[in-house]
């Protein structure tokens, strides 16, 4: 039996086309029915591609133009290295080309060094392990000082067994009042003002007409924010231009008392008393331990200390009780002087001829009181004023009545 298709044509039964399998835009006709293409024209797809890249081609129709290019090396591989900058036996691209690394390898360097001398880091790498050690003292020889003419190459051990002194220089007047001021000692007497020169051990006289007579231990010279001060009575001066200028009074008289620089301030303790002056006014800190007026205080490690026949600590605005003197100042307060030298209060007394007074004493705060050397040259047992200051890391003494300088000069041994 045959089939006819009605009006006659093409059987298209056995047709197998989808609507993605036939080009957007186009029809055909499949099991008699006419079919319109859904399948996308690509046309002539264009890519680039670095080294590694990948590109999927789109899915539908290609038109056979289309092409996918792979970048220059040299576009690929911009970059600014040198054969130096590279690591020796390493292998890197640069601008398009493969670069082998010159870059010296210096693994872990070591060296020693005396002092004084140098060492230089080689060009190129270095993997951070190399250690530059610097030599001992003692392999060095560095440790040297001559003795009685004889060379010390090896660590040398010394003890300080005493102190002496020595006469510095004859002094030009009465010395009273010695300060240090402009890296130099000064001191006052009437109406002069001198001053010390270290290298040629002469004084200078800088002026003879001060207004204010210097004479005695009613007057106290001490340096402030710069500047050499003076109180005499109840009255604070400076010395301006060689001349003594009046900037304040005082809360009460000082004569035998004490007048010193602490902390920015100017301490005054006389009468049972102590005030400061904070450069425009003044105000009382603490009263004393003893009512006398014959005082005599010093600032050291940062605290005030008050002497008497016992000596004093300031913590706060209470005095405590910290030694006793190894000879009491009470009854020659004139003669008992102090200044702080070699880490310890220096404490020299004279003013009578009892033995003990024929030396210096030093007190530490871990140590006491110490006997040092004996000064009776100097003054020291007798009815002389030996006024001491520090300078230059030097212990110098004054005597007023001997017109004589002397420096106390440590003495060592080997151990």
């Amino acid at each position: 039996m045959a089939f006819f298709r009605c009006g006659g044509g093409t059987d298209t039964s056995d047709a197998t086309a989808t609507a993605e399998n036939i080009l957007s835009g186009k029809t055909a006709y499949v099991n008699d029915e006419k079919v319109t293409g859904t399948m996308t024209d690509n046309g002539a797809k264009t890519a680039s591609l670095n080294c590694g890249g990948s590109y999927t081609i789109p899915k539908g129709y290609h038109n056979g133009n289309g092409k996918v290019t792979g970048n220059s090396l040299s576009s690929q591989t911009t970059a600014t290295a040198a054969a130096e900058n590279i690591l020796t036996g390493k292998t890197a691209y640069v601008n398009g080309s493969k670069v082998t690394g010159t870059m010296t390898d210096n693994g872990a360097k070591t060296a020693s060094l005396n002092c004084g001398g140098s060492y230089t880091i080689p060009k190129g790498y270095h993997n951070g392990s190399g250690v530059i050690r610097a030599n001992s003292a003692s392999s060095q020889n560095l440790i040297k000082a001559t003795i009685d003419g004889a060379q010390v190459t090896s660590d040398l051990k010394l003890l300080s067994i005493n102190n002496i002194d020595i006469k510095v220089s004859n002094l030009p007047d009465y010395c009273s009042k010695p300060v240090v001021f402009d890296n130099s000692i000064h001191f006052f007497y009437g109406y002069k003002h001198y001053k010390y020169n270290s290298n040629t051990d002469e004084w200078t006289c800088i002026s003879q007409n001060l207004q204010y007579s210097v004479t005695s231990d009613n007057y106290k010279i001490f340096v402030y924010k710069s500047q050499i001060h003076m109180i005499y009575s109840d009255k604070l001066y400076k010395l301006v231009s060689e001349q003594w200028v009046e900037i304040s009074t005082l809360p009460q008289s000082t004569y035998y008392g004490s007048a010193f620089e602490f902390n920015g301030e100017i301490h005054i303790l006389c009468n049972g008393k102590h005030y400061k002056y904070n450069g425009s006014a003044w105000s009382q800190v603490s009263i004393l331990p003893f009512s006398a007026s014959n005082t005599k205080a010093i600032a050291y490690n940062n605290a005030i200390y008050l002497m008497d026949s016992d000596m004093y600590k300031l913590t706060g605005s209470t005095w405590t009780k910290v030694a006793t003197l190894p000879y009491n100042i009470a009854t020659n307060v004139e003669y008992g002087q102090f200044t702080v030298y070699d880490g310890g209060i220096c404490y020299f007394s004279g003013g009578t001829t009892r033995d003990e007074t024929k030396y210096w004493y030093k007190y530490t705060e871990t140590g006491g009181w110490k006997k040092m050397s004996d000064v009776s040259q100097y003054g020291g047992g007798s009815s002389n004023v030996i006024s001491p200051v520090t300078f230059n890391g030097e212990l110098h003494m004054f005597n007023s009545q001997l017109k004589v300088h002397g420096i106390i000069l440590r003495v060592y041994r080997k151990v």
